[in-house]
C-alpha cells in the first residue's frame, strides 16, 4: 500500500472487538450467550419429554 500520510489507530478490547479511530466499532462475537439461550429452551422442554414416557 502506498503511504498516504494518514495514521489509523486500532484498539482491541473486551466489550468491543475492535475500535478504529474512536468512531467505528466492531462488536465482539458472543457465541456463549447464543448457546445459553438455546440450552435454556432445551432444558425447559426436557421434563415434558420425560413425563410422556
Amino acid at each position: 500500500m502506498p503511504d498516504n500520510g494518514q495514521a489509523i489507530g486500532i484498539d482491541l478490547g473486551m466489550l468491543d472487538f475492535a475500535t478504529f479511530n474512536k468512531v467505528e466499532k466492531v462488536k465482539s462475537p458472543k457465541p456463549l450467550k447464543k448457546k445459553l439461550k438455546r440450552l435454556r429452551k432445551l432444558q425447559r422442554h426436557l421434563p415434558l419429554k420425560r413425563e410422556r414416557k
